[in-house]
């Protein structure tokens, strides 16, 4: 019987976050060999787009700080818009 992803999830969360980081790796390079989707493929040509912008000189990057701020502000305000967002999207998986 193979576990769900949810219940692999609720075991993963306790993990130390080396042991995370590693997993996350692992799982990431084990996508290496799938297609990417357009939306993928233009993230890819963004990324790559700002990335030459800022070694040119022509944008400056923002602090590290500042920018996890931002989003977890901006991560909040949507999330008490809309509760249960992310878990509502959660895939479901036959076991």
């Amino acid at each position: 019987m193979s576990r769900t992803l949810q219940e692999i999830e609720r075991d993963a969360v306790h993990l130390s976050a080396k042991e995370r980081e590693v997993l996350a790796e692992r799982l990431i390079r084990s996508l290496k060999h799938e297609p990417l989707t357009q939306v993928d493929e233009a993230w890819v040509k963004e990324a790559e787009r700002r990335f030459s912008a800022w070694r040119r000189g022509s944008r400056v990057g923002v602090p590290r700080e500042r920018a996890f701020k931002r989003i977890r502000k901006e991560l909040v305000m949507h999330l008490k818009r809309k509760p249960g967002y992310w878990v509502s999207r959660t895939p479901k998986t036959s076991s």
